[in-house]
């Protein structure tokens, strides 16, 4: 796997990454990431660091890890990365926002991880995302999305549930209900749902989904 970027060659990197693969499956951190069949299908699939750090969605091998903004599992996706023979090591990506409290190059070299990809920068390039200085962002499992369009093949999203799934869970993890008004810092359901839309604006019926994400991208 390449370990350093070119100001030019993100995007070649991305698709060289998943050459070969025909479809994908993202999968978010919402409960619907549970509703879905990931094993025998062969998608490559994407996922977010707690679900690389901690195996309890997806235990395979994924194609490519999302790194929260401010990761608090870095230590164990690198003990996991190191511990992987490097023919299946996962590509790393990060939306790499100049916000405060956000993981930088220097956590990444520290814990002896490669640069990863960053995210936020090719997706403007291709009129996807638009960084607004202190503004709301996507969540992690929304810029997993968007990144995964980039590959222009069918996809299907599950675990992006916009924090109203029916069980009233916001996590796979989690017992916590959800308050109705409430989003994570930095976050706000107008952006993912935005961004959603874009998705479905650049792959057209391509683009499926299991959970609240289907109210705007085709059901699976």
């Amino acid at each position: 796997m390449r370990t350093s970027f070119g100001p030019t060659n993100h995007i070649e990197v991305l698709l060289g990454h998943f050459d070969g693969m025909d479809h994908v499956t993202v999968l978010g951190r919402g409960p619907s990431a549970l509703e879905i069949r990931t094993e025998g299908d062969g998608a490559a699939v994407l996922v977010t660091d707690p679900t690389y750090a901690l195996q309890d969605v997806f235990a395979g091998n994924p194609r490519a890890v999302m790194i929260g903004d401010a990761s608090q599992v870095l230590p164990k996706v690198a003990q996991r990365y190191h511990a992987t023979s490097p023919d299946t090591r996962p590509l790393l990506m990060h939306p790499c926002l100049p916000e405060p409290g956000c993981v930088q190059a220097a956590d990444f070299k520290r814990h002896g991880l490669p640069p990863p990809l960053p995210v936020a920068s090719l997706l403007n390039r291709h009129g996807l995302y638009t960084y607004h200085p202190g503004q709301p962002y996507p969540t992690s499992g929304v810029f997993l999305a968007l990144t995964a369009a980039l590959l222009d093949r069918p996809i299907v999203v599950a675990g992006i549930d916009l924090y109203r799934h029916p069980t009233g869970r916001m996590y796979v993890d989690s017992t916590r209900e959800i308050h109705p008004t409430i989003w994570p810092a930095k976050h706000a359901e107008s952006v993912d749902t935005e961004h959603l839309r874009r998705i479905a604006q650049r792959l057209g019926p391509m683009a499926r989904a299991v959970g609240t994400a289907a109210e705007i991208l085709a059901p699976l």
